[in-house]
């Protein structure tokens, strides 16, 4: 009977032997591990909270509806003095750079009305390469042919851009549209302008640039710079939907109150620039070069 108390005793003492060593062996296991096992884990989790995040971020707006609800979510306060779209949607705003030079500038076309049109009356700018109409919108850009070639005939905005074989054109409507259109007429029409360029001229990159804005001597009250800044606000998410540019020159002639400062008004009437304001736009077109 002692003998068989004692090798029972022997064959546990074994067994917890034999456990024991086993623990050994995992704990040795665990820290045996390679730091970078323990780093590709980390990264592992890292990808997937990356990726987790970049799933979460809205789709680009496509339709006019949709680009209004981008634009409402932004939540910008367009008031006078809080207005900005700095940071806002920067993958859509050209980025500081180098002057891009007089060769960079001479391939550049600008269509737009009167305010535009303006440009072609001083030296800041190849004149044939400014294709504008006074008292037009987006919708007339397309619609109608406006602009008369050397030999009397008439086409429409794209056609004569096409004409001119520019590698970009910035395209500056709104004054005349936005005051008397709703904001979804507006950005349709200017989609409609956006695809009968991207039809005509494939390869020419397209420029929203701002609409100018008031000074206190504009007496026109449905056109407001509170309705300025809401519609350069749109542009911008409209150029952001169909990855297009955006250059807000404009907001570089603004005073502390969010007018157009006096100095770059070419007349009483607060809408129009004179040839200081030409050279706020051909200098922030030169120093945002697009290619």
């Amino acid at each position: 009977m002692i003998k068989k108390m004692i090798v029972l005793s022997v064959i546990l003492f074994a067994f917890q032997l034999v456990s024991c060593k086993s623990n050994e062996n995992t704990i040795k296991d665990e820290f045996s591990k390679k730091p970078q096992d323990v780093t590709e884990n980390i990264e592992t989790k890292n990808d997937e909270v990356i990726n987790h995040e970049q799933n979460s971020i809205k789709k680009k707006p496509e339709t006019v509806e949709e680009i209004i609800e981008f634009a409402n979510e932004l939540k910008v306060d367009t008031s006078m003095t809080a207005f900005s779209l700095e940071k806002i949607l920067e993958d859509a705003q050209p980025k500081l750079s180098e002057d891009g030079g007089d060769d960079y500038q001479n391939e550049t076309a600008y269509l737009g009305d009167s305010v535009t049109l303006g440009l072609s009356f001083f030296k800041n700018h190849p004149s044939e390469m400014v294709i504008a109409k006074g008292s037009i919108n987006p919708m007339d850009a397309v619609d109608k042919k406006l602009i008369e070639l050397p030999d009397k005939t008439m086409v429409n905005f794209p056609d004569a851009l096409k004409l001119t074989g520019a590698k970009r054109a910035v395209l500056t409507f709104g004054s005349n549209a936005i005051s008397v259109m709703s904001e979804e007429t507006f950005l349709k029409y200017y989609i409609k302008l956006i695809d009968a360029i991207e039809e005509t001229t494939p390869d020419c990159k397209i420029i929203i640039q701002s609409i100018t804005p008031l000074a206190t001597t504009c007496t026109l009250k449905k056109l407001t710079n509170t309705l300025v800044n809401r519609s350069n606000l749109l542009l911008l998410v409209l150029a952001y939907s169909r990855d297009l540019y955006f250059l807000d020159s404009t907001s570089q002639m603004k005073d502390e109150n969010g007018y157009l400062k006096i100095e770059f008004c070419s007349s009483d009437d607060g809408i129009h620039i004179n040839e200081k304001g030409y050279e706020v736009w051909i200098d922030m077109l030169r120093r945002h070069v697009v290619e």
